[in-house]
């Protein structure tokens, strides 16, 4: 009976892994077709700063 149970607490822990693995995968989806220049550039884009300005402090 305790080999079961401790069976199943690493089937948990494995289906745990592989969710949270999903969400990363997910989250990146979007990053990962797009030049790393031009995901930073669309970032600075959104938050009003071009290039060649300066940040105000």
């Amino acid at each position: 009976m305790k080999d079961l149970q401790q069976l199943r607490k690493r089937l948990d822990q494995q289906n745990q892994i592989e969710a949270i693995l999903d969400e990363y995968i997910e989250l990146g989806a979007g990053i990962r077709h797009s030049d790393a220049q031009e995901y930073v550039n669309d970032l600075r884009a959104e938050d009003g700063v071009l290039e060649g300005e300066k940040q105000e402090a």
